[in-house]
């Protein structure tokens, strides 16, 4: 099974999200966050296969998040 992480900041849409990565049995949701600020600190010191992100977050965009991302 893989590792993800979902990063949305409308909770319905992340939601659905978990549901169909628990439905799959593929990916395992190790965490949720409402900010791609808050996605990058968890970032730093966990490793994820897989990160389902929202592009139009407050704060940093989606797109700025995968730029700081090694």
């Amino acid at each position: 099974m893989h590792t993800g992480i979902i990063v949305e900041d409308l909770k319905p849409a992340a939601d659905i999200l978990m549901r169909f990565c628990q439905r799959s049995g593929a990916v395992g949701i190790a965490s949720h966050f409402l900010s791609a600020e808050d996605a990058l600190t968890y970032l730093e010191d966990h490793r994820v296969d897989v990160m389902f992100l929202d592009v139009e977050m407050p704060g940093i965009s989606g797109f700025e998040l995968m730029d700081r991302l090694e």
